[in-house]
């Protein structure tokens, strides 16, 4: 994501007229300085005219080049409207410092935008969650997922100061209803509430794209490759699964995660099972409606009980608009009722499926 206000990059037609505007204020101040300097052996007034003109030109390039009208203003442009004040008024020492500055400006200080800015000036007051998963607590699951209407209704009135709270709550939460909310917000016409939405969302990414590389990195060091592949696969996963992505770069992260879980060998029977699981969900994701019915009906095949392939079967056929196959499988988990499932959301999706008219 990039700062709304400037752009950070500069395209090669910039640079050349970045070079021209700098070319043109040095050769006429330039100029001038001749100028001033053939004063001394007794020139005329005529000269102190043309060396004055010079140096205003000079000035006028950087400004005029600076103030150009385009789509958004580059960083060297934004430079070059300083540059061109300092030039002005300080004759010969202004473009001399100035560029001295721009050299140094690209050759070792490196621009930050609006929200890296940020970042680095609230890093100490922010408490990241350590991880990303589901929460097995049933109230802790709900007080998650209902804090996203309070954030909602906050955001629909005109008060910033809560309107920025509700923003870092929906980062924390940091669920695809969340993000959705967020993506909302850059929209706002508040340029404060665009700003810390665009941050926000910056940060989820962030977080998304670090675990990636960390797991990446483990994977790479050839340490428990099993562990290794599982953990890399589940964080390609939530990434694909965050609402953060355009379809096609979703599609990709989805894409690879399928490929890590298939070259997982040698897992134990628990992360087998998980690993067929998160298989499955990814197959629907992908469209291979065939493919998730596999691999959950081969969990069930082990493990006629287990409430995780139940839903996965059941939202498979859902997904694919198959009535009678979403019937067998609600009249299956209405026998399953009773077990004990694993985390509050699989109760409440057990409950769902095996209650809901459209599979009876």
């Amino acid at each position: 994501m990039q700062s709304n206000k400037f752009n950070n990059g500069t395209p090669r037609g910039e640079s050349l007229r970045t070079v021209l505007a700098w070319t043109g204020a040095v050769l006429l101040d330039g100029v001038a300085v001749c100028l001033v300097v053939s004063i001394a052996s007794g020139a005329g007034r005529w000269v102190w005219i043309a060396a004055t003109a010079c140096h205003f030109g000079a000035a006028g390039v950087l400004l005029a080049f600076g103030f150009s009208r385009r789509e958004a203003a580059t960083r060297d442009r934004y430079r070059a409207r300083l540059y061109g004040f300092l030039v002005l008024f300080l004759p010969v020492m202004g473009l001399v410092g100035s560029l001295i500055l721009q050299l140094a400006c690209e050759r070792w200080i490196c621009a930050h935008g609006l929200v890296e800015d940020f970042q680095e000036e609230t890093a100490h007051r922010v408490i990241e969650p350590p991880r990303l998963d589901l929460q097995k607590d049933l109230t802790t699951y709900f007080d998650e997922e209902l804090a996203v209407q309070p954030a909602m209704d906050i955001l629909a009135g005109f008060d910033d100061d809560l309107k920025r709270g509700a923003i870092d709550t929906l980062r924390r939460i940091g669920t695809p209803e969340a993000v959705t909310v967020l993506k909302k917000c850059l929209s706002d016409k508040s340029t404060e509430v665009r700003h810390n939405a665009h941050t926000a969302l910056t940060r989820l990414d962030e977080t998304f794209v670090a675990a990636i590389k960390t797991a990446k990195k483990r994977l790479d060091t050839g340490v428990s490759e099993t562990a290794g592949r599982l953990r890399y696969a589940k964080k390609c996963l939530d990434y694909a699964k965050s609402g953060l992505l355009d379809e096609s770069t979703r599609r990709h992260y989805l894409l690879m995660a399928r490929d890590s879980f298939l070259a997982v060998r040698g897992a134990d029977m628990a992360a087998e099972t998980e690993r067929i699981l998160n298989l499955g969900h990814l197959e629907i994701q992908l469209g291979g409606f065939d493919q998730a019915v596999a691999h959950f009906q081969s969990v069930l095949d082990k493990d006629p009980g287990n409430v995780k392939a139940m839903i996965g079967l059941a939202e498979a056929h859902y997904t694919h608009g198959d009535g009678k196959g979403l019937q067998t499988v609600a009249h299956r988990m209405q026998s399953a009722r009773t077990t004990s499932a694993e985390s509050a959301s699989d109760g409440i999706l057990l409950h769902f499926w095996a209650t809901s008219p459209k599979g009876t």
